[in-house]
């Protein structure tokens, strides 16, 4: 089993968004930032699966 530590999942999450902000056409299409306030639900159970979230 390999392990990631965290200094090595923020580099791998900085990597993805720099590649997605690199093209116009995938910011637009795949990136949307939303805020959180602590303790806010992000993700309800029945949530459809069809997207993933980085929390930076």
């Amino acid at each position: 089993m390999n392990f990631v530590d965290d200094h090595s999942a923020v580099v791998k999450m900085q990597e993805l968004l720099t590649y997605l902000y690199t093209s116009s056409d995938l910011a637009t299409r795949y990136i949307q930032e939303i805020s959180f306030r602590k303790n806010d639900i992000i993700v309800q159970p029945n949530d459809s699966p069809n997207c993933f979230y980085l929390i930076r």
